[in-house]
C-alpha cells in the first residue's frame, strides 16, 4: 500500500452502539477528493460485543481503511499497534466512541499542507453527552508556541495531556510508546513527545468532540487510576527538574495533591499499606507545609503529627468513599 499523507488511528473495544457513528464522523468530515490522502486503521482490541463485525464492513467497503484484530491488551498497546502498522507521515489518534466536526479532515490536511514545518499541532475539543455540539467552524490563526509553553500547557485544563486533540508527525513516535497496563497513559506519554518535538503549534478550533460516559475511566477514580497518575507524575518530575525546572514547583504540588488523595483512599477503603502507600506517605511527610494553600497546608501538619485529624479530612473525600 502507497504511503499516506495522513494516518487516522481507532483503538476499538467493545462500542458496538458508538464506533459506525465514530467512522462516519470521520468520512463525512473530508472531501471525496481527500479521502486517497488519508488512511484509518481500525484496531479491535479483542472486542466481544460486535463491535469486530462492525469494523469489518467498513474495511471491506473503503480501500482506505484497514481492520486489524488483535488480542485484548488495553487501549495503550492498540494505540502502539495502529501506530506501528500507519503509513502516513502524519498520526492522529481518535477513540472510538468520540466524534469529529464536518470539517475534521478538511482542516487537519489544510493543516498539514500550510504548518507542515511543524512537529505537532494541538486543537481544542468539546465534551458531550448525547448530543452533539454546534460549534463555529471559523478558521482561526495558528500559534508556535515553545517546548516550556507546550510543558506549560499540560497543567491547563483546556489542553492537558489528552492524545486525541493533537496532530503529530509520525516520527515521534519512532522510539515513544504509550506505557501498556496503565490506566491515564496520554499523561505518561505526552510531556515525552513535547519534549522531542522541535516546532509546536496551537489552534483554538475545536476539532474534537469528546464523549463522557459514566463509565469512562477519568470518571472512575479508584486505587489504580491514582496510582497510574502518581507514577506518571512522579516520571515526568525527572524530566521537569534536568530540562523545565519553572515547572518544579507545579509539578510537585500536583504531585502532593494526588498522594493526599491516595493515603486517603487506602485509609477510606482499608486496604493494603503497601510499598507504594509508604513512598506517598513520604512525599507528604517531606513537604513543607509553608509552600502551599491553607486546605494543603492543614492536611500535610495533620498528617505529620494529628494523624487521627488527617484520617478525619480524608473522610470528606467524597469521591474517594
Amino acid at each position: 500500500m502507497d504511503n499516506k499523507l495522513l494516518s487516522i488511528v481507532v483503538p476499538v473495544y467493545n462500542v458496538f452502539g458508538y464506533i459506525a457513528q465514530c467512522i462516519d464522523s470521520i468520512l463525512a468530515s473530508a472531501n471525496n477528493n481527500q479521502l486517497d490522502q488519508i488512511e484509518i486503521l481500525l484496531i479491535d482490541d479483542g472486542s466481544t460485543d460486535g463491535s469486530s463485525s462492525i469494523c469489518d464492513l467498513y474495511s471491506k467497503k473503503y480501500k482506505f481503511i484497514r481492520t486489524y484484530h488483535i488480542k485484548n491488551g488495553g487501549l495503550s498497546n492498540a494505540r502502539n499497534y495502529g501506530i506501528s502498522k500507519s503509513m502516513g507521515e502524519w498520526i492522529v489518534l481518535v477513540d472510538s466512541d468520540d466524534l469529529v466536526p464536518s470539517n475534521y479532515l478538511k482542516r487537519i490536511l489544510g493543516l498539514i499542507y500550510s504548518y507542515g514545518y511543524l512537529d505537532i499541532i494541538i486543537f481544542s475539543y468539546q465534551t458531550f453527552i448525547n448530543r452533539v455540539p454546534e460549534i463555529n467552524n471559523e478558521e482561526n490563526e495558528i500559534k508556535e508556541i515553545s517546548r516550556n509553553q507546550a510543558f506549560g500547557s499540560l497543567f491547563k485544563e483546556e489542553f492537558l495531556s489528552f492524545a486525541w486533540n493533537k496532530l503529530y508527525k509520525r516520527e515521534l513516535f519512532t522510539d515513544i510508546q504509550y506505557p501498556n497496563g496503565r490506566l491515564y497513559e496520554d499523561l505518561a506519554t505526552t510531556y515525552r513527545i513535547y519534549d522531542k518535538a522541535n516546532k509546536i503549534g496551537m489552534i483554538s478550533d475545536v476539532l474534537y468532540f469528546y464523549r463522557t460516559r459514566e463509565q469512562s475511566i477519568v470518571h472512575n477514580i479508584d486505587e489504580k487510576s491514582l496510582h497510574d497518575i502518581v507514577l506518571s507524575l512522579i516520571e515526568m518530575e525527572m524530566m521537569v527538574k534536568k530540562k523545565y525546572p519553572m515547572f518544579v514547583d507545579r509539578i510537585h504540588n500536583d504531585i502532593l495533591n494526588r498522594a493526599i488523595w491516595y493515603v486517603h483512599y487506602i485509609d477510606n477503603h482499608h486496604m493494603i499499606k503497601d510499598e507504594f502507600y509508604v513512598q506517598m506517605g513520604n512525599i507528604i511527610t517531606q513537604s513543607s507545609p509553608f509552600d502551599y494553600r491553607i486546605k494543603t497546608r492543614i492536611e500535610i501538619f495533620a498528617y505529620k503529627y494529628i494523624r487521627p485529624l488527617f484520617k478525619l479530612i480524608g473522610k470528606q473525600y467524597k469521591s474517594l468513599r
